[in-house]
């Protein structure tokens, strides 16, 4: 049997034919997502889990009122959930670079017309600079290469920083991940081909939309005329 099925799927470890990581079935209940916020891509609405209902703009209840974490764009293509969770959680906290490579290229294939947005840089999340040293690597810049590869945009990676090193996010309530926004990121003065333009920023997940927003203010604050953002995926 190993000889007529040598791969396993990476998620639920079954031998099948799984060259690319993940088997048939794994990969028809991979958790992709459909309608959410244009704004902030909550697929509730607001991102509280209360339920609410998109305008005809299809925003949000929050995004319709303020842009405080509305994005002129915002795309991510999986929910934080079955095989993505697995998978991420391999990459990020074992340092799985099979799961990794998995979620790359599951990524890479949902990205669409997205490649198609006019931004003039790219910029992924910093990470903790504890967890990096750690880590060795960084999921949001990997993502972000990607990115930058297939809309041939420059990866800009050293104007955004951490000026602090807060405890871990995981298990953090959404209020709790939103109170601790504004004390996370800075970004550097932006070049003069920067400024005045839209970026596009990415991550491999959101949660509360907490760090997207801390550092699209950094952004902003640094000479930016809009900012974008696309993840892997969104937390319900």
């Amino acid at each position: 049997m190993q000889t007529l099925l040598p791969y396993k799927c990476r998620h639920c470890q079954h031998a099948a034919f799984a060259r690319d990581g993940l088997c048939a079935n794994c990969m028809a209940e991979l958790p992709y997502r459909v309608q959410s916020c244009s704004g902030c891509g909550c697929g509730c609405g607001c991102g509280c889990g209360c339920g609410c209902a998109l305008n005809d703009a299809l925003y949000c209840s929050v995004c319709a009122t303020t842009h405080e974490r509305r994005f002129v764009q915002f795309y991510s293509p999986f929910a934080y959930h079955g095989a993505i969770i697995h998978l991420l959680r391999q990459w990020k906290y074992q340092g799985n670079e099979g799961a990794g490579a998995v979620l790359c290229r599951l990524f890479e294939q949902t990205l669409g017309d997205t490649i198609d947005w006019p931004v003039a840089g790219i910029i992924p999340v910093p990470a903790n600079p504890i967890r990096l040293r750690q880590r060795g690597f960084c999921t949001a810049h990997t993502l972000a290469s990607i990115v930058a590869s297939r809309m041939v945009v420059p990866l800009y990676s050293d104007l955004a920083y951490c000026i602090e090193s807060p405890k871990t996010q995981v298990n953090k309530s959404r209020q709790d991940r939103w109170t601790d926004r504004k004390r996370v990121f800075v970004c550097s003065e932006l070049p003069a081909q920067l400024r005045g333009q839209s970026l596009l920023l990415i991550d491999d997940v959101m949660t509360s939309g907490a760090t997207l927003a801390a550092l699209k203010a950094a952004c902003l604050s640094a000479g930016a005329a809009s900012v974008s953002a696309i993840t892997l995926c969104v937390a319900p």
